[in-house]
């Protein structure tokens, strides 16, 4: 969900709007995630190293698992506000 989408109707209880990004180049893979907190005004940004997938079978394999854990993690906190 990005930030427009909280001007949706479905997401109007929502005040949280998260982000993931990948970027790729070559053989080297980094995630962004970040949010942004309507009520506070803020964006909160973190980062996974570059992750070189370069390696032998057993090495692409461990940082695969490493990069589907950043994309498949599950949400820390909920993104409405319950009145």
């Amino acid at each position: 969900m990005g930030g427009a989408n909280l001007r949706r109707e479905e997401y109007r209880d929502h005040k949280i709007a998260p982000v993931t990004v990948v970027s790729a180049s070559g053989i080297h893979v980094r995630i962004v995630q970040g949010y942004v907190d309507g009520d506070k005004e803020c964006v909160f940004v973190r980062k996974s190293r570059i992750i070189n997938i370069d390696g032998n079978e057993q090495e692409n394999l461990e940082e695969l698992v490493n990069i589907a854990c950043w994309l498949l993690g599950s949400p820390c906190r909920k993104t409405e506000i319950l009145s």
